[in-house]
């Protein structure tokens, strides 16, 4: 993950996140960055020790699909919905479909 100033445009910090990652989040009361990650099936947790510093905190398993993400900033919490999907057929053009009644919300909390 790359830390950019957007007044100046210029990369001032980065920071090791898991594979594939689809969303990224940012508490500004808890100063903590958040990057949910397919792949890896991980929300990596990242603190904002200043505006060119950042120290991961840890890496909590999610769920397969478990990638786009919303922050709630008056509970500091971290929703992460997720569904099943059939499998993936070699020849297949398009994602599977979602396995009926799989849908969930991941709540990640402080």
């Amino acid at each position: 993950m790359m830390v950019v100033n957007a007044d100046t445009g210029e990369v001032v910090a980065t920071v090791t996140i898991g594979e594939d990652p689809d969303a990224a989040g940012y508490d500004p009361d808890t100063q903590l960055v958040f990057s949910s990650n397919g792949e890896s099936v991980d929300l990596t947790v990242i603190h904002q020790d200043s505006a060119d510093k950042y120290t991961i905190l840890e890496s909590v398993p999610t769920s397969k699909y478990a990638r786009t993400m919303a922050v709630d900033f008056s509970t500091h919490s971290i929703f992460l919905p997720f569904a099943e999907f059939e499998p993936v057929t070699p020849k297949a053009e398009e994602e599977p479909p979602m396995k009926p009644n799989s849908f969930g919300v991941l709540l990640v909390g402080r």
